[in-house]
């Protein structure tokens, strides 16, 4: 389907699975001559999460675990790398956060939580310190908008893709 990037599995008794293919839909012989390739960013949405009493169960026998908060970010390497940096920034070139990414060679793949990087000395809202590179799982949520993510492979930019992150569609 050309509107949407997932491919979705449904299965007899054990439910749905969603795989995101995004990057599959990309690989072209040019991708693969490159050293190093960002794939499109999928638009991420900034969802309000509400836990109610005991959880968040369904039913007195289902369990469903919601999907974390947040955006895949995928890459390319042709070869193992010493070092990936993926830098998200607002369009104004600020550095909202900074996620050291896998440098081994193929398809990888890094998660944003949406995050905004801790002051320098400070540690993230909500972030129980350490953390370094963990893509975000903690601190301040960004606002609704449109962001800039750049693949640093070896501290050489290799490109730069947009990240829309749009506001939850249930809160007007």
């Amino acid at each position: 389907q050309k509107r949407d990037r997932d491919l979705v599995i449904g299965t007899y008794g054990r439910g749905i699975y969603i795989a995101d293919i995004g990057p599959m839909k990309e690989f072209k012989p040019e991708v693969f001559q490159k050293d190093a390739y960002l794939f499109d960013v999928k638009e991420a949405i900034r969802w309000n999460r509400f836990v109610r009493g005991g959880g968040e169960l369904y039913g007195e026998y289902a369990k469903v675990d919601n999907p974390p908060v947040g955006t895949n970010l995928y890459y390319y390497l042709k070869a193992a790398a010493k070092s990936v940096k993926l830098t998200i920034k607002d369009l104004e070139g600020t550095v909202i956060q900074e996620i050291n990414g896998n440098a081994k060679k193929g398809l990888q793949k890094n998660f944003w939580g949406l995050t905004r990087m801790a002051a320098p000395g400070q540690a993230a809202a909500g972030q129980r310190g350490g953390g370094g590179g963990r893509g975000g799982f903690g601190g301040a949520r960004v606002d609704a908008g449109t962001y800039k993510v750049t693949l640093n492979v070896d501290g050489k930019d290799i490109e730069t893709k947009k990240l829309v992150v749009s506001p939850d569609p249930l809160f007007k």
